[in-house]
């Protein structure tokens, strides 16, 4: 059984209700095709984001019953001692469905920690240093400057297609493993080679805020 974790603070920004949205569009598409995969969210802040997905959870349990429902888990904790890292060990794919995200380390601290694959809207920072269908998913995303109901629609579903597909790479046990390894391999360190801080520098070197042998140096 897949099991799908996002964790962090909840506030606008983050974009708890794409999430949640798009996990009663898996489960509208699911029509008993095995079992369940579970969905679960942690963290602090916003009471209107955490109630939205606590209206999905409620509408998934008068559809479908409250075994479905229970599927659905949410914790109202983030920083105890331990509850983090319980959120990155049991992860199979770890979900930043963000509305903009300057970077965004939390799918990458979870992957570095146990491999589970990051899902991601293409916004901002999300995709840094990940290839999609390589090491991490990307749904296609809208942002909501003109319409944040079309938005939301358009994310709903498009994120639910980025969980389907990992549905069906979980299914795939050899191809999931393979993901797996690369999500856990891959290096964020902005210090690496070709890495954000090369780039920094190739910027500062062009805009001859810095010598050119800086940069022959880094390399």
């Amino acid at each position: 059984t897949p099991v799908f974790s996002t964790a962090g603070r909840i506030v606008d920004q983050k974009g708890l209700e794409i999430y949640a949205e798009s996990i009663e569009e898996v489960l509208e598409r699911f029509q008993g095709q095995g079992e369940l995969p579970v969905f679960y969210a942690q963290g602090v802040g916003d009471n209107v984001y955490i109630e939205q997905l606590l209206n999905v959870k409620r509408r998934i349990a008068q559809k479908y019953g409250q075994k479905a429902a229970n599927r659905i888990v949410f914790a109202r904790l983030f920083s105890e001692p331990g509850r983090y890292d319980g959120c990155k060990l049991m992860s199979d794919f770890t979900i930043m469905s963000s509305w903009f995200e300057p970077c965004g380390l939390v799918h990458k601290e979870i992957a570095a920690f146990s491999g589970a694959i990051p899902i991601v809207n293409r916004v901002g920072g999300l995709t840094d240093g990940l290839t999609d269908g390589v090491n991490a998913i990307f749904a296609n995303f809208r942002p909501k400057f003109d319409n944040y109901y079309d938005a939301l629609k358009h994310n709903r579903w498009e994120f639910a297609n980025a969980i389907q597909r990992a549905i069906d790479l979980f299914s795939n046990k050899a191809e999931f493993n393979k993901v797996l390894k690369n999500s856990y391999m891959t290096d964020h360190s902005w210090l690496k080679q070709g890495g954000p801080m090369e780039e920094y520098v190739k910027i500062l070197v062009d805009l001859k805020v810095l010598k050119p042998e800086v940069l022959n140096n880094a390399a």
